[in-house]
């Protein structure tokens, strides 16, 4: 049983996981490390800006390996008044995303 369990964690060292976030393309996270790593977001429609980034983590929880992601980025409204979030696209277009509220924090993407 031991062995199958080395086994087990030597396969998992050496995999990784294709990720997708919303409307960005997808990004392979490896397990070959516990961990932080950070990637790079980019619009699907293939061009190179960089729109976002995801921090990946990979740890070792309750005897299985976790993988937690987050906005590499957090909007924080410190003023006293709403605040309209645009996108701007790939195409030049700004579009609306959301409002932040007085004191309200919200990540990207």
């Amino acid at each position: 049983d031991h062995a199958e369990e080395n086994d087990d964690d030597e396969a998992a060292a050496h995999s990784s996981l294709d990720v997708s976030v919303g409307e960005f393309s997808t990004v392979r996270v490896p397990f070959a490390r516990l961990g932080s790593s950070l990637h790079q977001l980019r619009a699907r429609d293939g061009s190179r800006a960089l729109i976002a980034a995801a921090l990946c983590d990979v740890r070792f929880q309750r005897g299985q390996r976790l993988l937690s992601v987050r906005s590499a980025c957090e909007l924080c409204n410190e003023t006293v008044t709403p605040i309209q979030i645009l996108m701007q696209t790939t195409s030049c277009e700004q579009q609306p995303m959301f409002v932040l509220k007085p004191g309200e924090g919200k990540p990207l993407p």
